[in-house]
């Protein structure tokens, strides 16, 4: 059976992983100087 994944369950998964590898998680901020 396959799992379907939503955009948030996802997203989620993604920060999650990043957390437990002890990366440090940021605001995402514009690119583009002021």
């Amino acid at each position: 059976m396959t799992t379907k994944w939503t955009s948030t369950k996802l997203r989620e998964a993604f920060i999650e992983y990043f957390k437990t590898s002890n990366h440090t998680i940021v605001d995402s901020s514009s690119v583009i100087p002021h």
